[in-house]
């Protein structure tokens, strides 16, 4: 029984690659890296002290893999509370492979063009030449790319740039050059070579409405306690090893160490908002609108988005943010909007410990048993209260007219269709 919905996901993505390349021996190349991704699922489960938990359940296909062991092993009792979770993700990436498989029959520019031979200056002139208003959809997942290796290649290269203590400094020249270099520069440049709108590319083309704004700083304060509990929620899957631990420590000692306050905030809450924002919700985003489909471009840029942050907690929890990013950008197609939502979230996080470790006395003692249960956990009435303005602003948010591209048009168009058929 196991067998059947993987099947039906290999066979999906196979079909996929199939429709998209143009003849056989292009589709055989594609194939290498689907193998690629999905051979460290399947050795995971084989690797020492991995066991069928709800955090390994939610994997694709690990968790299927580990669910079969256990039931071949005789937990049949150990097993059953992850049969749920195990089948529920497989579906859903059966459904999401399928729509892809979907996508790529429904595409003319996919099925109908030619399969003439690639000539790599002939192509990188045409790009430059022939440049659309905003990136294509092909730009805005090299983009994510481009900004993943930089990062990789930047930790890779991080011991050898060590030469003395490391403090405050090093912490901030290297975040700096994470920040602007690998993530925001790579953006800028694509958005002036491969575009001949770079405003309406960066979302910068207008100036939003004051309720936009207002609204978007809202929306960080209420959904800080939610995210909150999120990460606490990511931990417990997904516990963060000693090690780590040790490192995370270590960066919050040299935060604290810092000349004054000002330059860990601007570290933390203005430099991410502006370079993250600028890349994922401003030109990845754009162009994986290009798609036709709204929320899978949310999503993937949500993914890249949560793929740039060190370790895995981290980017389950900025994936989630990442969502309510690209919501806010869809919505109200301004970057500055993003921005202040970003910049106030992080802010919030330094405010929040600033806030718990101080002293019990007085009127900070006062706002602390106001707001906090402990120094970990927010009272209830905080979270009732985020969780109800949440929904409110996005609700709002909904009721919004945005400007569409020309892709999803066409396919609200194509599914207006299939409706009434």
């Amino acid at each position: 029984a196991a067998l059947l919905p993987v099947a039906g996901l290999f066979s999906a993505l196979c079909l996929a690659c199939a429709a998209f390349a143009r003849s056989t021996k292009e589709g055989q190349y594609y194939l290498m890296p689907l193998l690629l991704v999905i051979m460290p699922l399947m050795m995971l489960p084989m690797s020492p002290g991995v066991e069928l938990n709800l955090g390994n359940s939610l994997i694709p296909v690990t968790g299927v893999v580990l669910l079969l062991r256990s039931m071949i092993e005789g937990q049949y009792w150990q097993a059953l509370p992850f049969v749920v979770p195990v089948i529920g993700v497989t579906l859903m990436c059966c459904l999401l492979a399928i729509r892809w498989a979907e996508e790529q029959f429904n595409s003319e520019s996919v099925l109908f063009r030619e399969s003439e031979r690639l000539d790599l200056g002939r192509w990188l002139i045409h790009l430059v030449r022939d440049r659309s208003e905003t990136p294509t959809f092909s730009q805005g997942i090299f983009c994510s790319g481009l900004i993943l290796i930089l990062i990789f290649l930047m930790n890779f290269s991080l011991p050898s740039m060590v030469t003395g203590e490391v403090n405050f400094r090093f912490l901030f020249q290297t975040t700096f050059i994470l920040q602007v270099v690998c993530i925001a520069l790579p953006a800028v440049l694509m958005a002036l070579l491969f575009t001949r709108k770079r405003k309406k590319t960066l979302l910068l083309d207008h100036w939003p409405r004051w309720q936009f704004l207002l609204m978007a700083a809202l929306l960080a304060v209420f959904v800080r306690p939610l995210g909150y509990y999120l990460a606490i929620g990511i931990e417990q899957l997904y516990p963060v090893s000693a090690e780590m631990k040790l490192q995370l420590d270590t960066m919050s000692d040299m935060m604290r160490a810092a000349p004054n306050i000002w330059l860990p905030f601007f570290l933390i809450t203005i430099l991410p908002a502006v370079c993250e924002e600028v890349a994922f919700r401003g030109f990845v985003l754009s162009g994986l609108r290009r798609v036709g489909h709204k929320w899978w471009a949310i999503g993937l840029s949500s993914v890249a988005f949560g793929l740039v942050h060190p370790i895995l907690q981290q980017q389950l929890a900025a994936a989630a943010v990442g969502m309510v990013l690209g919501y806010l950008a869809v919505q109200t197609g301004s970057l500055l909007v993003c921005m202040v939502f970003h910049a106030i979230y992080n802010g919030l996080a330094i405010v929040i410990m600033q806030v718990s470790e101080q002293a019990s006395g007085g009127s900070v003692g006062v706002l602390q048993s106001w707001i906090f249960s402990g120094k970990e956990h927010f009272q209830p009435w905080v979270l009732v209260v985020s969780a109800l303005g949440t929904v409110a602003i996005l609700s709002w948010l909904h009721r919004l007219p945005y400007h569409r591209s020309k892709e999803e048009h066409l396919q609200e168009a194509r599914d207006r269709q299939f409706a009434g058929v």
